[in-house]
């Protein structure tokens, strides 16, 4: 009885982590893909949005050089404001825009979590009882659960604001 014992608890002790050392690899950018297809819809009215927030933000500089060029030396007071105004509604645009963003894209990204967490689920149920008979349960829940959030942040916050910054 006591050898058996020692078996069954020898069986899923790890005294080193297995090595995790893999070369980047498009084929798991094209996974997730697979994924995003049903949000592309989605996607692209969120980097419209993105688009016309820049559009908006862009335009305050712009207004300014009006400003200081033409309505201020001229003391054309009409100009400066509705210079002003338009200032104000960039402002207000830029700041729907860039929120509705946000929104949108934690909503998205939510969505997909909760796709990509489905099938994990799913092919961890279909897994064969050697495999977690092999590893500690502990370890492979850590796995599961790091991979699902390091992608969270990637597409809340990497990838947005990458796309974000190159229209800008």
């Amino acid at each position: 009885m006591r050898k058996e014992m020692s078996s069954v608890t020898k069986r899923n002790t790890y005294n080193e982590d297995e090595e995790l050392t893999s070369r980047f690899n498009w084929h798991d950018y094209a996974r997730l893909g697979h994924y995003l297809r049903p949000y592309s819809w989605r996607l692209c009215f969120v980097l419209i949005t993105i688009l016309i927030g820049n559009i908006a933000i862009i335009l305050g500089p712009y207004l300014m050089k009006i400003a200081i060029d033409t309505a201020i030396p001229n003391r054309n007071l009409p100009l400066i404001w509705a210079l002003s105004g338009t200032f104000l509604i960039s402002l207000v645009i830029a700041f729907l825009c860039f929120r509705y963003r946000i929104w949108a894209i934690t909503e998205i990204g939510q969505s997909l979590l909760i796709d990509m967490r489905t099938d994990l689920f799913t092919h961890l149920q279909e897994l064969p009882f050697a495999y977690f008979d092999s590893r500690p349960h502990g370890k492979i829940l850590i796995r599961v659960v790091n991979y699902i959030n390091t992608l969270s942040d990637l597409l809340a916050n990497g990838l947005v604001n990458l796309i974000s910054d190159i229209i800008s």
